[in-house]
């Protein structure tokens, strides 16, 4: 590594109210003469030396408020040092690279300091830095280059990070910002340098300006695929490092941050070793690249349930049972525990628990399914079409008579959708998986649709004329009972055949039940008729752009509750309700599951009467 130069700095006093003859000064506040103000807060101006009256310093101030002759007494407290690189006196300063001190000793890099004053041969190129020396060494001052220091941010945060808040952040009382927005590092807080982080977020809820002081916790460095600083992963492939060390599949290594040059797409590994025998060897790869090693052989996203009470210093805090999703590795015991975020628990704190893997166990789905099956819709679900593929995460907290499935669109986007077992058809299961990254290959598909076509022509005849997937629509009030449980226009898919009266009944999943039980129904053909493609009457609007329905010749989508809206629309809003807030910073191959995904497993919701969105 280089060296920088670095002399002593001599003449510097280490006084920060020390202001000599020449020096560029700005005022700290507004300035008054017998209440009136004179000089605003800001306002440039340069020391002329010392005032005739004693603890006071002559000031030429570029402008005046009262056009008076621009000089003016002021107090030390009252003016602060221009200095170079925008710094300000007593802030707190690291060494960006190794310097070294004629007659002293070395300056490592990284070491820090705290600015003391402008370099007087240069005082808008140089600054004077007082770095604190070891245990029984004296602080050495020292005269650098801009490029000699950066300034040093509370949690070793850099300007320019990329960060993640951690939690909503709020201001008297009020969010706004949520967890999981991305913001970047602006520096260190002006209130609270040692404390407090000032990050420019992308979003803030009361509209104001983006930027907010936060402490540490609050925030933490973004890493592709979801991951943490620390994290242990393995590599999925071979990787080669330099064109010629290679790292085999299977490597384990620690995650170090985000690689320096992609921050957003790639991320610094310390592998532990490679095939030529070297340790410790860093490399930067994307996030695809490597998985989480979660103890117990689990995987991110994956729906478990606790195998028994499980108790926090003797009290029991979620019960045997309570279905819940595996966010990653514990913070304090990676290797032996595991962190899963609980749908409920009896105390009501924070969901999220670390456990042993003895303690929980893998929820299987209805149908047979288990999370982390790749399957393919048997029909079209809403705005994914038939033939599309997915990845199974778990049962639906909404209906469990349903299955959580991601979908991705054909523009990269990532949809959840909660789906019937018996619209799903298994192409690739959990067991034969090498990876996650592994995706379902073109003959698999063919292979399994020309599978389906062959089922469908055995199915046997519903009546009615219905094949199994119609979509079907109420032609009118269906009541068991003498009570209405299915309004007229609730949209429906055909299961089959009723096991009552095949000849004579269809079964039918509503999208909606007014007594809230099981949505199938065995309704006669006449009580249902066939969904025509969505229309929209002149003038109607979507309620997602507010632009016409009939403005263009977009695709139009009816919602499950019969809402009419732009496909596309539809599209992008179930990608942000379910896909997450890190979607647009991630890597379009990251096949991990964000952490807005993991719980619960609930569907998304109409936008105009908040039904669950259920196709």
């Amino acid at each position: 590594m280089p060296l920088a130069r670095a002399e002593p700095g001599g003449e510097a006093t280490s006084d920060v109210h020390s202001f000599q003859g020449g020096d560029a000064v700005v005022a700290t506040r507004d300035l008054r003469v017998r209440g009136s103000v004179v000089v605003r807060q800001g306002g440039l101006g340069c020391v002329v030396g010392p005032a005739a009256s004693s603890g006071r310093i002559c000031v030429h101030f570029e402008r005046r408020e009262d056009a008076s002759d621009n000089r003016l007494n002021c107090m030390p407290d009252e003016l602060r040092h221009i200095l170079a690189g925008g710094h300000q006196l007593g802030a707190r300063v690291r060494a960006a690279r190794q310097m070294e001190v004629p007659h002293g000793r070395g300056i490592a890099l990284g070491a820090h300091g705290t600015i003391v004053g402008p370099a007087r041969d240069a005082p808008r190129e140089r600054l004077v830095v007082r770095f604190s020396g070891n245990e029984g060494e004296p602080a050495e001052e020292v005269m650098c280059e801009l490029e000699d220091v950066e300034s040093a941010i509370a949690g070793d945060f850099r300007r320019g990070n990329a960060v993640i808040a951690t939690r909503d952040l709020r201001v008297g009382g009020a969010v706004v910002v949520r967890e999981g927005v991305l913001g970047t590092v602006v520096g260190p807080s002006s209130s609270d340098a040692q404390h407090r982080v000032t990050v420019s977020f992308s979003h803030r809820e009361d509209g104001s300006r983006n930027r907010l002081n936060c402490v540490v916790s609050e925030i933490r460095l973004y890493v592709p695929g979801g991951l943490e600083v620390g994290a242990r992963v393995q590599a999925m492939r071979m990787l080669t490092l330099d064109g010629q060390t290679p790292v085999a599949a299977g490597t384990c290594g620690l995650v170090l941050g985000p690689a320096p040059e992609e921050p957003l797409e790639r991320l610094l590994v310390r592998f532990d070793s490679t095939l030529q025998g070297r340790e410790g060897v860093e490399c930067a790869c994307r996030a695809d690249d490597v998985s989480l090693v979660i103890a117990g052989g689990f995987r991110r996203g994956e729906s478990v349930t606790a195998a028994k009470d499980l108790r926090v210093k003797g009290i029991v805090v979620v019960k045997q049972g309570v279905v819940g999703t595996v966010i990653g590795q514990s913070a304090t015991d990676p290797i032996g525990r595991v962190t899963i975020a609980f749908a409920r628990r009896e105390d009501g704190r924070c969901n999220n628990l670390n456990v042993v893997p003895a303690e929980i166990q893998r929820t299987s789905c209805t149908g047979g399914l288990v999370p982390g099956d790749r399957v393919l819709a048997r029909r079209r679900l809403l705005v994914m079409p038939r033939g599309s593929c997915g990845t199974v995460l778990g049962p639906s907290c909404a209906r469990p008579s349903r299955v959580a499935v991601r979908f991705k669109t054909e523009n990269g986007e990532e949809v959840v959708l909660h789906v019937e077992p018996g619209d799903l058809r298994v192409v690739q299961g959990v067991a034969e998986d090498v990876s996650d990254a592994v995706t379902v290959s073109a003959a698999a598909v063919a292979v399994a649709e020309s599978e389906e076509q062959d089922t469908d022509v055995r199915r046997p005849v519903i009546a009615g004329g219905y094949t199994r997937g119609d979509a079907v629509v109420a032609a009118r009030d269906l009541c068991v009972g003498g009570h209405v449980v299915v309004r007229t226009g609730v949209l429906g898919t055909v299961i089959g055949p009723s096991s009552q009266d095949p000849t004579g009944r269809v079964t039918v999943t509503f999208a909606w039940r007014e007594d809230r039980k099981t949505n199938n129904l065995n309704v006669v053909p006449g009580e249902i008729k066939p969904v025509e493609p969505p229309t929209a009457a002149a003038g109607e609007l979507c309620a997602i752009c507010l632009g016409g329905l009939n403005d263009d010749e977009e695709e139009l989508c009816r919602m499950p509750c019969t809402h009419v809206l732009h496909m596309g629309c539809v599209r992008a809003y179930l990608s942000h309700q379910t896909g997450g807030v890190n979607r647009s910073v991630n890597s379009s191959n990251n096949t991990d599951t964000p952490t807005s995904l993991l719980v619960p497993l609930k569907p998304a919701q109409c936008p105009v009467c908040r039904r669950d969105v259920l196709p």
